[in-house]
């Protein structure tokens, strides 16, 4: 995000503060962002001739197409409502549209890092490009074809989290995800992740993503070391060295196991997203693992900066904490290390301290077992 931009957003939050109170200026400010994001990015489509020609054509092929905007924690929002798109229209083809390296949009914006400019393309142990978006889209079972393209194109049907669950009424919490979410995953995916937590010998399993609110996560994880329950930790850290800043850790008693770059480190996306179903607890800020971790029922704790406090707390689905098992969001502002640790993520660990955790479907879930 720009500046100019930024300073613009902040001032529109600061007088809705004062003139409404912060509870009720953040439904505003929510409401006026997600409409203007369902102006500009899809309503504004249906005003040109190019989109309702390729309409028509995909009608006629059996087709529908969607693009699918931002990365990978977009993807995982989107599933509930393609999957709800195949059972609604069975005989046609599902073909997605995800951002990619020949799109035009591959590299990231200077100005914000982690911001959403572009796809972000790993590098395996060859040093090739790996784009681990196009390896996930794959093993969708109700997705048909994958494409690489411009997301912007007004041809192609636009898909975005935020005005979906901002004002069209739509939400998703795990039970959603319960019905299809073991079909992404192979024999070999669940073998390399049980490989990778029982390397460490450790009964107590914790995924720790530094990427946004890293400070606060590695902070958290420093508690965990000094901490009883260390000797019987293993932490695997997720993240991105290539891409981001990622605070080093000064431990001694937990298993530190290093999933960053993991494809540097021949573990691809599948096999480590099974590693995250297979933790007791899930630590991180904002971004596409987490919205992964909570919407498979791992028990999760989120810490949100600023900007995700107003931009994101509403663009994500409250049911994704509400039907978590732990299911705790943090505001990063009001965060305190010792705190935390002491009243939710001690209490948590301490009963799975022995015997080792294994992996329950989320229909093990109470929320889940309530339904039909």
């Amino acid at each position: 995000m720009s500046r100019p931009k930024a300073q613009m957003r902040s001032l529109a939050r600061s007088a809705l503060r004062l003139a409404c109170g912060e509870s009720r200026a953040r439904v505003i400010y929510d409401a006026l962002s997600a409409g203007r994001e369902l102006a500009w990015n899809s309503a504004r489509r249906r005003l040109y001739p190019r989109y309702w020609r390729q309409s028509w054509r995909d009608r006629r092929r059996g087709v529908r197409t969607f693009a699918i905007h931002g990365e990978f924690g977009d993807a995982v929002l989107a599933l509930p409502f393609l999957r709800g798109e195949r059972r609604r229209h069975p005989g046609q083809r599902i073909v997605v549209v995800m951002k990619g390296q020949r799109s035009g949009v591959s590299s990231r914006s200077k100005r914000d890092p982690l911001s959403e400019a572009g796809v972000r393309l790993m590098t395996d142990k060859g040093g090739q490009s790996v784009n681990f978006l196009r390896e996930f889209w794959s093993r969708v079972p109700f997705v048909d074809e994958v494409r690489e393209g411009d997301v912007g194109d007004v041809r192609f049907r636009y898909w975005q989290a935020q005005p979906a669950f901002g004002l069209q009424g739509r939400t998703v919490g795990p039970c959603d995800y319960r019905p299809f979410m073991d079909q992404l995953f192979t024999d070999e995916d669940r073998r390399q992740a049980e490989a990778i937590w029982t390397e460490s010998g450790r009964p107590i399993r914790v995924a720790a993503h530094l990427r946004r609110s890293a400070t606060e996560i590695a902070a958290l994880v420093q508690e965990l070391d000094r901490s009883e329950l260390g000797r019987l930790s293993a932490v695997a850290l997720l993240g991105s060295r290539r891409h981001e800043s990622v605070p080093d850790l000064d431990t001694g008693r937990i298993k530190v196991i290093d999933l960053t770059d993991n494809y540097e480190k021949g573990v691809s996306i599948m096999p480590l997203l099974q590693a995250i179903r297979s933790a007791d607890l899930f630590l991180g800020g904002r971004g596409g693992f987490e919205i992964f971790a909570l919407a498979s029922g791992v028990p999760a704790l989120t810490v949100f900066d600023e900007d995700g406090w107003w931009e994101q707390r509403r663009l994500w689905p409250q049911r994704l904490w509400d039907e978590n098992p732990l299911g705790r969001l943090v505001r990063a502002a009001e965060f305190d290390a010792q705190r935390v640790f002491a009243e939710e993520t001690a209490p948590w660990l301490r009963p799975r301290a022995c015997p080792p955790a294994e992996f329950a479907g989320l229909s093990c879930l109470p929320v889940c077992q309530q339904l039909p």
